[in-house]
């Protein structure tokens, strides 16, 4: 598996609301940086990724599609622009490092 069919297995999980399959596609260390217009949150390690991710969407049932995927030459970063259920959007950077997800770098447009 190549690292744009972990991502697309990673976003289904994520949609299907599978933390468990979620999570495995994390580095243990992974850093998630997540970039508002007013503020620049760093979340640091998969556990704390979890957490965010659980709370937020412990209140929704929201959903996302991806309206652009594109991967670097070597494969170990791929950037998107999601979209989810509600109309909101983000651009995300996805490094990987052997095979899973090291670092993200997520802008919010909406």
């Amino acid at each position: 598996m190549n690292n744009m069919e972990r991502l697309n297995a990673f976003f289904q999980a994520e949609n299907s609301r599978d933390w468990d399959v979620f999570s495995e596609y994390l580095h243990e260390e992974v850093m998630w940086f997540l970039h508002g217009e007013d503020a620049h949150l760093p979340v640091a390690g998969r556990q704390e990724y979890m957490e965010r991710i659980l709370a937020g969407y412990a209140e929704t049932d929201a959903t996302f599609t991806w309206e652009i995927l594109q991967e670097s030459a070597s494969g170990n970063r791929i950037v998107t622009l999601l979209r989810n259920s509600r109309g909101g959007r983000s651009m995300n950077v996805f490094d990987f490092e052997n095979g899973l997800i090291r670092w993200e770098h997520e802008f919010t447009l909406d």
